[in-house]
């Protein structure tokens, strides 16, 4: 098995979820910094990354034709993002009313 040392500076970020593309190509990553990260794992390089929420991102989902990915902020907030323009939003929506009622009450 190949294994890569991804770039992501001298202080990265705690990566907080990953996803390969179909074929095992392309990685995005997300992180605590609420950044999305995107690599090329052939040439074990980063192509593109952008700043996608204010806090961390919980989870990161390519959508099923591959030209998008989905976030989700630990805000609670969801957006859709374009893979062909980078940083730009396709569509959005804020669940955090639904998440707030799904936490334990203590």
């Amino acid at each position: 098995m190949e294994s890569h040392v991804l770039p992501l500076g001298e202080d990265p970020p705690a990566i907080t979820s990953l996803c390969f593309n179909h074929n095992g190509k392309i990685l995005a990553a997300s992180a605590v910094d609420g950044m999305i990260h995107m690599f090329d794992m052939s040439a074990g390089l980063q192509i593109t990354g952008w700043p996608a929420h204010d806090s961390s991102i919980s989870s990161i989902l390519f959508g099923p034709d591959e030209t998008s990915i989905f976030s989700l902020g630990s805000d609670g907030k969801i957006f859709e993002w374009s893979l062909q323009n980078q940083g730009q939003i396709l569509w959005s929506r804020d669940s955090s009313r639904y998440i707030s009622s799904l936490t334990p009450y203590t």
